[in-house]
């Protein structure tokens, strides 16, 4: 089934993105473990690519594994044309079958950490079942009227300087919000959330990195326009202004770190117009080292938005690169390759130096935007007491 399952991955990069949520690297030989990381290297390197030229995997085979080419290329030699999605649907059923033998044995023995292991591990791999099993809609012919399209999209971005920029959001779309610690990467965040919750969408926002009461009290105090003395000095008027403007709107959740099952079952219960996740570097995905990491979840999270018709929005960290720097591209990502890039729709990158920092402004770079289609750098105002954005 392993030989099956490279050849479909090499086949069709739909079915090695559809793979990466199962964690399958545990469940290979080690021979065959080789040759799936060097298909997932070559998908990282090259976001375009809808297959692998297996020949340059021999290549890179070769020289890094000498001693043992002529068995690795043997395999790859020996791979067949197979049906990647009959493949993947079969290999799903027989791991579904798998957990279910391991969490019977678990609750047996009353392992409560190994049953709700085990647990999350089966919805995770039932969700890429359910996508597999195609979409209820069909498009032949479609107008354009039919397909509820506008000149300006569902959702506005704040401040104006970036709904010009991109014409707003709509739903299914993926956005990226990354800076340098302490540069503002919440305070876009929140202002973003709590704009879209002020004009009546529902906001799912997912804080695994700032305690709770930290995040809710600079909401309200974003929503309510009273800073963090005034909020606390008359919580009730504080409270009742960001009801007016839509803090009952915001569901907040904390997650330590959370993973994606937990943060699907939060879609399904609250079904929110918008999802924030702050921050998806830390989220458990499943996988190894901070590449794959971002790599993946940014991959779960913008399936998310398209499944449950939603706009996603996700927080990360920008590296090393970025410091003091204000004009950010997609190399000042932490650790950022080509597979984090490629699931998304819009990037925003919030650059910071001591002269930006002292006069409250930040330099907004939308690397990659296409939602608008307009790569540029522009300035904007931030009032860090109201984590609110301006034009300038």
């Amino acid at each position: 089934m392993e030989k099956k399952l490279l050849a479909a991955v090499i086949a069709d990069r739909g079915i090695f993105e559809q793979l990466l949520s199962t964690n399958i690297e545990k469940e290979l030989s080690d021979p065959i473990k080789i040759i799936y990381n060097e298909v997932h290297k070559y998908y990282d390197k090259d976001s375009s690519a809808l297959s692998v030229d297996t020949d340059l995997i021999k290549q890179s085979i070769e020289r890094k594994y000498p001693k043992h080419y002529k068995a690795l290329n043997s395999i790859l030699d020996g791979l067949g044309d197979v049906s990647g999605i009959n493949v993947l649907d079969t290999y799903i059923a027989l791991r579904k079958n798998s957990i279910g033998l391991k969490l019977s044995s678990a609750l047996l023995n009353t392992d409560e950490e190994r049953v709700a292991s085990l647990i999350e591990e089966y919805q995770s791999v039932s969700s890429v079942h359910e996508e597999t099993a195609g979409s209820d809609e069909v498009f032949i012919g479609a107008n354009l009227k039919d397909l509820g399209i506008e000149a300006e999209r569902e959702f506005i971005l704040y401040p104006k300087s970036l709904q010009e920029r991109t014409r707003g959001a709509g739903r299914g779309h993926h956005i990226l919000i990354y800076a340098r610690p302490e540069a503002g990467k919440s305070l876009v965040s929140i202002n973003l959330g709590a704009t879209q919750a002020k004009n009546g969408h529902r906001v799912l926002y997912i804080g695994n990195e700032d305690p709770p009461s930290d995040m809710l009290l600079r909401f309200i105090s974003r929503l309510s326009g009273m800073n963090r003395d005034e909020a606390i000095a008359d919580m009730d008027t504080a409270y009742a202004k960001a009801m007016e403007n839509g803090y009952g709107n915001l569901i907040f959740i904390p997650m330590a770190p959370g993973t994606i099952p937990q943060i699907v079952k939060a879609v399904q219960k609250y079904t929110p117009d918008v999802l924030i996740v702050d921050q998806i570097r830390n989220l458990d995905v499943g996988a190894e080292g901070l590449v794959h990491i971002l790599e993946k979840a940014a991959v779960e999270i913008r399936n998310i938005a398209k499944k449950y018709k939603l706009l996603a929005v996700s927080v990360t960290q920008a590296g090393d690169s970025a410091t003091d720097k204000l004009v950010l591209s997609m190399n000042d990502i932490d650790s950022s390759k080509t597979g984090l890039p490629a699931a998304l729709d819009l990037m925003i990158g919030v650059g910071n130096n001591p002269d930006f920092e002292r006069s409250n402004r930040r330099m907004y770079s939308l690397p990659k935007n296409k939602l608008g289609n307009v790569h540029e750098h522009f300035p904007v105002v931030v009032d860090p007491s109201l984590s609110k954005v301006n034009s300038i």
